[in-house]
């Protein structure tokens, strides 16, 4: 006889809360009413730039990590499902205390919040990048956070061109 009591969603589950195919993660055999309100990049993955992620709604499991998180920081996927915060051992010296306390002050509670967080990586072997952290909380249809999806997305290159005054850039074309 099966077991009908409630049981944590699979990862397929969480999928498919976070893809536009109108299941819902509670009930994958009912489909939702579309809502374009709930829709983002990251339910098309081919369209987001940079490395996606999911994570438990407390923060206390990795489901999934892009393969670009290892050649970003330099640390390697299995470390990260081992141990979630592992990611901080690649904060630059900078910003570390920052980003650890701010960590730190949202505790250990489901996080229901939207974030977009700048800061350096300092890769080993390699020049700091800087990277900007995109996050929001996937929730089922009755409300409840499911998890944690994120982006995150090398702007180093972006943020050295901001960084030139445009003088400088003027006064470059004109000396060829």
């Amino acid at each position: 006889m099966p077991d009908r009591r409630r049981s944590e969603p699979s990862l397929t589950d969480f999928a498919a809360s976070a893809t536009p195919n109108g299941t819902s993660a509670r009930h994958p055999n009912r489909r939702r009413k579309p809502d374009n309100s709930r829709r983002h990049p990251a339910h098309n993955p081919t369209q987001v730039p940079g490395v996606p992620w999911l994570i438990s709604a407390d923060e206390s499991q990795m489901y999934y990590m892009g393969a670009g998180y290892e050649a970003l920081t330099g640390l390697s996927c299995a470390d990260l499902y081992a141990d979630p915060d592992s990611w901080m051992d690649a904060l630059h010296p900078d910003d570390r205390d920052r980003v650890v306390a701010e960590t730190d002050a949202r505790g250990a509670s489901v996080h229901d919040d939207e974030r977009d967080t700048v800061y350096q990586l300092a890769h080993p072997g390699a020049s700091a990048r800087e990277v900007r952290v995109c996050s929001w909380p996937v929730r089922d249809d009755d409300g409840f956070v499911l998890f944690r999806a994120g982006v995150v997305v090398d702007i180093t290159d972006c943020a050295q061109a901001a960084a030139v005054p445009p003088r400088m850039l003027a006064g470059a074309d004109r000396e060829r």
